[in-house]
């Protein structure tokens, strides 16, 4: 029986889909950011971490790795481990290249949560995305 909620590896999700390029899209929640605000801010846990990928990429490098397929992100206004104002400058990295291939940028979906996944519209929009 399982007893905890189910909930899907950001960091997984993520680099998956960058580094695959048949998988369709993805959607990344509570976990898009700068690895500077956010993983090399705090002390954290090491099941997010890329040894040697700093200084030369960051999340957002990593993240255009998936254009020009469809990306959700899903953020927490509230999230203390990846702060809204570094995934906000973060994302605003990544419309140019999309829009570079001719295809729609990415949609960042933010909720009123803390570090949590809501999944009510990012869900949706990578449905809508992929549809």
């Amino acid at each position: 029986m399982l007893t905890q909620r189910w909930r899907p590896d950001p960091a997984a999700s993520l680099l998956l889909a960058a580094a695959d390029p048949t998988i369709a899209g993805a959607l990344v929640a509570s976990y898009f950011c700068s690895f500077e605000a956010s993983l090399c801010s705090i002390r954290h846990c090491p099941c997010n971490i890329i040894p040697g990928v700093l200084p030369d990429l960051e999340m957002a490098d990593i993240a255009a790795l998936i254009a020009p397929r469809p990306l959700v992100l899903e953020a927490g206004e509230r999230d203390h481990i990846f702060p809204i104002e570094a995934t906000r400058r973060s994302f605003a990295q990544l419309a140019p290249v999309w829009e570079a291939m001719g295809a729609p940028a990415p949609e960042l979906v933010v909720t009123d949560a803390g570090h949590a996944f809501r999944a009510e519209r990012s869900l949706e929009v990578l449905v809508q995305r992929l549809g």
